[in-house]
């Protein structure tokens, strides 16, 4: 089967039955890019306006592995923080409501206690206002006895990123990941022109579908900045950092530490998860398919975006999307992704 040709017969299906505005997809195999290409629409209203490879999406919880777990690893691959030390210890707000003793480890693999989300964007709250009440929040479960995957653990990792470094998130991400990496294009409070961006959710208060402003509310509430969420970006920029993840000596990253980033630390437990990443296991359900092996390890986001890496196959796959263009609440994209995974994998190796 010719990769090219057959992902996109799969995905024009699925856009001809509306499940999709549109997407762009990239294929990385051995470090090697295999496949770029758009396909669909950017937007869908008041105007159809194509899909282009050169799109700028809202990456949404992919923030979470392309921003707040890398800077994280490098502060302690420089030994300025220890990922078992109490987070309580840098931030010392968070240690109250019986979160003394909960760690940076448990935030990362969420297991921390916290719930999955709060609405603190309904009572108005700016950045350091949010940041104060996840400080505040009491655990829902015991720490360390479940995986809850958790927008407030990571909105604490970005704050942490900020006291240890004394600069925004923004700035620390700039300097230690994107400039080395010649990733131009990704960013908070994104400044391009209108025509580069796929159109999110119809907002009913503008009145027109979001473009350039972030998705998700509470993000929308700190200013465009969190270490949940709030991250644009471009195909060309993610393949950069997907080079990054599987190379053989990164260039920013001691290779030991990326790989001990991706094993499995929730056994037992609800989701398998690495250090911030979702790992596939023995999951027979999983977003990255059938066939990506047990050591496959990735992460989605709310907007339709995704990456997944399969090390064994040497394999890297970025599907971007704007499915929330058709209401939050079409969840095609749950079917869509692993049978285009299937897809590719039987298209390289069968």
């Amino acid at each position: 089967m010719e990769l090219g040709s057959t992902m996109f017969t799969f995905l024009q299906e699925q856009i001809d039955k509306e499940r999709l505005p549109g997407a762009v997809i990239s294929v990385i195999h051995r470090n090697r890019l295999l496949f770029r290409g758009a396909i669909g629409y950017r937007q869908l209203w008041p105007e159809r306006q194509p899909m282009s490879v050169n799109t700028v999406f809202d990456l949404a919880s992919l923030t979470k592995v392309v921003c707040t777990l890398p800077l994280i690893l490098q502060l302690w691959q420089s030994k300025r923080l220890s990922l078992h030390m109490p987070v309580a210890e840098v931030l010392p707000p968070f240690g109250t409501n019986g979160k003394e003793n909960v760690t940076l480890f448990q935030l990362l693999t969420h297991s921390a206690g916290l719930p999955a989300s709060v609405p603190f964007y309904k009572e108005r709250l700016n950045y350091n206002e949010t940041i104060a009440r996840v400080c505040h929040q009491a655990p829902t479960y015991t720490p360390g006895s479940r995986v809850v995957y958790s927008d407030l653990g990571f909105i604490a990792l970005g704050a942490i990123i900020e006291q240890v470094t004394g600069k925004s998130l923004q700035q620390v991400a700039n300097e230690w990941i994107y400039t080395p990496l010649g990733m131009q294009e990704t960013q908070f409070c994104p400044r391009f022109p209108a025509i580069r961006y796929a159109a999110t959710e119809w907002d009913h208060w503008l009145g027109r579908p979001k473009c350039g402003e972030v998705h998700d509310e509470n993000a929308f509430a700190m200013g465009g900045v969190s270490g949940h969420a709030g991250l644009f970006s471009t195909v060309s920029d993610i393949e950069k950092f997907a080079c990054e993840m599987q190379a053989a000596t990164p260039l920013l990253f001691d290779p030991d530490i990326l790989r001990y980033a991706r094993q499995h630390f929730s056994a037992g437990m609800e989701e398998p998860r690495g250090l911030g990443w979702i790992v596939k296991g023995a999951q027979t359900n999983s977003s990255c398919g059938r066939f990506f092996s047990p050591f496959s390890y990735g992460h989605l986001g709310f907007t339709g975006t995704s990456i997944w890496f399969d090390p064994v196959a040497e394999l890297a796959v970025i599907f971007l999307t704007n499915r929330v263009h058709l209401g939050r609440d079409n969840h095609a994209i749950r079917r869509i992704r692993p049978a285009l995974h299937d897809l590719i994998y039987q298209c390289l190796f069968s």
